[in-house]
């Protein structure tokens, strides 16, 4: 995955074929390419990572309760915790409703905050509409 490319790719309205001025994400990461990238080499990660907004698609995935009440996504592969996605206040309804199932899946966008633990840390996360979003594979 070419990531400076990824980061390049805009969104892009259906009906009047201009690009999109919201702040819906530009590009969606995957999920065990991001984890992966930084568990090969954290820096170079950084490097295309780091302080940067974009969506991850978590599947499966798992919500839990931090102590100050706020909720987070994880995403775990191969037994272990590989990305935690902390959501901001504003999505508690959104979770609430979300549909559960063996194969579900979210997008969240987030800003990378880098290895942490040996965790992939996103911050401010907001669940996205999947139509908003462009696969960067």
């Amino acid at each position: 995955m070419a990531i400076t490319s990824a980061l390049k790719a805009t969104v892009v309205d259906i009906e009047s074929g201009q690009p999109r001025t919201s702040n819906e994400p530009e590009v969606l990461i995957n999920a065990d390419a991001l984890w992966r990238d930084y568990e090969k080499n954290p820096y170079a990660a950084d490097a295309g990572y780091l302080h940067r907004a974009f969506a991850v698609e978590f599947r499966p995935f798992q919500i839990v309760r931090l102590a100050n009440g706020l909720p987070a996504f994880i995403y775990r592969a191969w037994g272990h915790i590989r990305i935690r996605a902390f959501a901001a206040g504003s999505e508690i309804d959104k979770i609430a409703v979300l549909a559960r199932g063996i194969d579900s899946a979210v997008i969240v966008r987030g800003t990378c905050d880098g290895l942490v633990d040996g965790v992939v840390h996103l911050s401010g996360c907001t669940i996205v509409d999947p139509a908003c979003v462009i696969d960067a594979a």
